[in-house]
């Protein structure tokens, strides 16, 4: 009966992936570090109300830096991203709940973390039509997955059409 119960709480809490109101954007950010190898990866995916694939980016940088200001540097980079296409109505979702209170909150801090969720910051309100939310893991399986799929490319790749590494995610989110 515990077994069944603990199973039934896992399954309750599990949270997928789910599209944006009609004529909204959804953009999903992630990160990955590769200490090894003295870098970190990026993966941003921009999808539409009909679930369909609009702009995924997966790229590399060559430094370490800290998982918080990994994830604020692939936020920078979607917001960037959303202003060079001149994307209106999107949603930024992150599973890291620490920069969504950060950039939300206003908080700030003197050094380079501080300086990044300034920009962060600035480039959201640039945009009135511009959200963003903390999504659970599980919903952001896709930036992940092109995130840690960045450490295999020497140079930045834009996709419009699902690469491997997300096609599956995709076609089962789509269920």
């Amino acid at each position: 009966m515990w077994c069944h119960r603990l199973n039934n709480n896992e399954q309750s809490t599990t949270q997928v992936w789910s599209k944006p109101q009609a004529d909204w954007i959804k953009c999903n950010v992630n990160c990955a570090l590769f200490e090894a190898e003295g870098k970190f990866g990026v993966g941003i995916c921009f999808r539409d109300s009909r679930e369909c694939l609009i702009h995924a980016h997966s790229m590399i940088f060559p430094s370490i830096t800290t998982t918080t200001e990994c994830e604020v540097i692939t936020l920078q980079q979607a917001l960037q991203i959303a202003l060079g296409l001149n994307l209106n109505r999107v949603v930024f979702e992150t599973d890291c709940h620490l920069v969504v209170n950060y950039v939300l909150n206003n908080i700030s801090y003197v050094n380079e973390l501080g300086s990044l969720l300034s920009n962060c910051r600035t480039l959201l309100l640039s945009n009135p039509s511009y959200v963003l939310t903390y999504i659970r893991r599980q919903a952001n399986r896709v930036a992940h997955n092109l995130a840690r799929a960045s450490i295999l490319h020497a140079s930045p790749n834009i996709f419009f059409h699902p690469p491997y590494c997300i096609d599956s995610i995709i076609f089962d989110e789509m269920k």
